[in-house]
C-alpha cells in the first residue's frame, strides 16, 4: 500500500490540532502552523524537531511539516485540509509551477471565520 509506505506529513509541535484549554473560562484553541517545506525538504526531521520545541510562552501551538511532494502525491488531501484550517501558512523555496499553482489555489479557497489571513 502506497499511502502506509510514505513518511508521515505531520509533526506536532506541543498541543495538538483542536486541543483546548479546559481550565480556562476561555478556552483557547492551540495556533495551527502549516510549514510547506520545498527545495529543502531534506531539513523537514529539523522542521518538525523545531516545532516539538516552540517555548510553553506561545501557548498551545500544532505545527504540521509537509514537502513539496505531498502537495500533489499521496498525502495531498490531507496537505489541502491542513492548508484549510491553519491560522499560519509559511511555503519556502517551492519552485514547481504546478505545485505553486495548486497551493495558491488552496490559499485563495481557505476560509477561516476565527481570523483574518493575510498573504505577505
Amino acid at each position: 500500500d502506497e499511502a502506509s509506505s510514505a513518511p508521515p506529513p505531520i509533526a506536532e509541535g506541543r498541543g495538538g490540532a483542536g486541543d483546548v484549554d479546559s481550565d480556562e473560562d476561555n478556552a483557547t484553541r492551540a495556533t495551527n502552523v502549516v510549514l510547506l517545506a520545498g527545495f529543502e525538504s531534506f531539513n523537514r526531521e529539523l522542521y518538525e524537531q523545531s516545532g516539538r520545541l516552540l517555548p510553553p510562552s506561545l501557548g498551545p501551538v500544532s505545527v504540521k511539516v509537509f514537502a513539496d511532494s505531498d502537495i500533489r502525491g499521496n498525502a495531498s488531501g490531507e496537505f489541502a485540509t491542513a492548508v484549510g484550517e491553519a491560522d499560519v501558512f509559511l511555503a519556502s523555496l517551492v519552485f514547481d509551477y504546478d505545485d505553486v499553482s495548486a497551493v495558491t489555489a488552496m490559499l485563495d479557497s481557505a476560509e477561516d471565520v476565527r481570523t483574518q489571513k493575510t498573504r505577505l
